[in-house]
This record gives structure tokens, C-alpha cells and sequence, in this order.
């Protein structure tokens, strides 16, 4: 469900909304959105805030990584629909949850043009640590691209563990980074040409 309220105005090629609040399954954004058509392709661009986000609504409409037979998926990730307008759009966010997942003083950027996509986390604080990284996206008639790159501090690695491993026996404080990248037309494809790198240390751990 989507519902905007907000001050419009427009022009021959430019349409915002000012003081806009933005409703979302259940969650609340305000700000400013612009969508101009002077470009060859039309762009929505804007800033955006939220006090907190529900991240599981938002991300529902996404593709299922597994499949019904609980294996990695191979429908396609992209759709033959062409895209309507480019993206250049700024969020921040106080508090987001996915699940058991807290992430606070988050800061983005999404840009989308011309079968580019670039994601951004400039920075966040989650399991009591930094974590900021960077995704790169790139589509064609062969599939997808990816490439993404996260660098994280002082994280609490005895949190973290628990709540994606169930682990109980690791503590101290987590830093490093990680290089992902891989390329293929579905979620199999990208699995199975996953490549990458991780860096990580941890300090004060438990004995």
C-alpha cells in the first residue's frame, strides 16, 4: 500500500513534491521528490528521512533467492519491462529492522541509469559496530553483474554469530572487509559464479 501527501508543483518538464510524507507498508519517509523529463530519459531524484523502517515489507516484492524445491532459484532476475525513469534518490534512516536486525543512523544513496545500479551505504551502526559499503550493478541481455564491496568495525561478533549461526561460543570485537562478485541470469547462476575475498579480525575475544 502507497499513499503521498505534500506540497505539488509543475512545470512543462519538471513535477516535486515538497514537504512530502510518504506512507509505504507501514512505514513513514518525508522529504522532497523531483521528477523531471528534461533528460532523455526522465529522472526521479530526491531526499528522503524515515525515524524507522520495517525492511521486510519493502523487500518482499524481490526475487526469492531458492526456489520451491528450496534450491537456489532459476527464474530469471530481471524483467523484460523496461524501466520507466532513472533513479538519483538519498535516504536516511534512524532505525531499520530486518527480522532480529537493528541497524541505526543509516545513510544511503541509489542511483539507477541506463542498466547501471549503484547502492551505497555511507555509513551505519549495527551489532555496535560501522558497517558502510558499496554495490555495483550492472544489467544486459546476458543477465547480471554484481560487485560489492563492505568494510565493518568494532562489530559485536558474539551477537552477530548468534544470530546468524545460532553460535554462542565467539565474543570480541569484529573488523575487516569483504569483496563479493559474480555474474548470471538467475539466483543458481550467481552462486555458482560467486567469487571473492574477506579480511577479518577479531580483538578481545572470548578464550
Amino acid at each position: 500500500r502507497l499513499s503521498a501527501t505534500g506540497a505539488l508543483k509543475a512545470n512543462a518538464q519538471t513535477l516535486s513534491l515538497s514537504d512530502a510524507r510518504i506512507s509505504i507498508d507501514g512505514n513513514t519517509l518525508e522529504g522532497s521528490l523531483v521528477y523531471s523529463g528534461r533528460n532523455l530519459r526522465p529522472v526521479l531524484s530526491g531526499t528522503l528521512a524515515a525515524d524507522q523502517l520495517q525492511l521486510k515489507p519493502l523487500l518482499a516484492p524481490l526475487p526469492s533467492p531458492l526456489g520451491r524445491d528450496r534450491a537456489w532459484s532459476r527464474e530469471p532476475l530481471l524483467s523484460s519491462r523496461e524501466r520507466p525513469f532513472d533513479l538519483d534518490l538519498r535516504l536516511s534512516v534512524a532505525r531499520a529492522r530486518y527480522q532480529q536486525t537493528q541497524i541505526q543512523s543509516a545513510g544511503l544513496a541509489i542511483k539507477a541509469q541506463d542498466g547501471q545500479y549503484d547502492i551505497s551505504l555511507i555509513d551505519s551502526l549495527i551489532y555496535g559496530g560501522h558497517l558502510k559499503g558499496r554495490m555495483n550493478m550492472a544489467s544486459s541481455t546476458e543477465g547480471l553483474t554484481a560487485r560489492a564491496n563492505l568494510a565493518f568495525t568494532s562489530m559485536d561478533a558474539g551477537a552477530l554469530a548468534n544470530d546468524l549461526f545460532g553460535a554462542k561460543w565467539i565474543g570480541g570485537a569484529l573488523g575487516g572487509q569483504m569483496t563479493l562478485e559474480s555474474n548470471g541470469s538467475c539466483f543458481e547462476e550467481l552462486v555458482q559464479n560467486l567469487n571473492g575475498r574477506l579480511d577479518a579480525s577479531i580483538e578481545n575475544g572470548d578464550p
